[in-house]
């Protein structure tokens, strides 16, 4: 595949995740646990700015602004900034997982609080196996992170098993 073939397919593919990613806007996810150390229970929000951290992509539009032309289908190559091979990879990894996040919140999951991964720092991760993401604390919510590949939990910390609560905010 060429480079221009490239560019083509991620700019399809971050219009395809920003419309599943879209569908959580409106949603708070509840994780719930008598087992939690931390707290009993975090809540989880989702904003149109933590969409381009999770992407892994390189922009000077705002996260907002990248987001919304994402969406839209009006992302355009010149707006994204040349980056090195290996964040190709990366890149194209955040969206294949990007591309179920719409569905990750149906089943169980496990989660871990105060997980920590490299110098991410969050309150708590969750992972269905195949991917993890990372929540951080902004009180009295938490809010995505990062997206990362596979299960990333911490064995050596309690992992929790939980059902999210999906509540549709009007």
């Amino acid at each position: 595949m060429d480079h221009d073939e490239q560019l083509k397919n991620l700019l399809q593919k971050l219009n395809e995740t920003a419309i599943k990613y879209n569908q959580l806007l409106k949603l708070t996810i509840i994780f719930e646990s008598n087992y939690f150390i931390k707290q009993k229970s975090y809540k989880a929000k989702f904003y149109k700015g933590n969409f381009l951290h999770l992407t892994g992509v390189l922009t000077n539009l705002s996260a907002v602004d990248f987001f919304n032309k994402c969406f839209e289908g009006k992302i355009q190559k010149e707006t994204l900034l040349n980056f090195p091979n290996e964040y190709r990879t990366k890149i194209s990894t955040k969206l294949k997982n990007l591309t179920f996040i719409d569905q990750y919140f149906c089943n169980e999951l496990d989660v871990q609080e105060d997980f920590t991964r490299n110098s991410v720092s969050c309150a708590i991760a969750t992972t269905d196996g195949y991917k993890t993401i990372g929540f951080v604390k902004t009180s009295p919510i938490i809010r995505p992170m990062t997206i990362l590949n596979r299960n990333r939990l911490d064995i050596n910390k309690p992992i929790y098993r939980v059902k999210p609560k999906i509540i549709n905010q009007k």
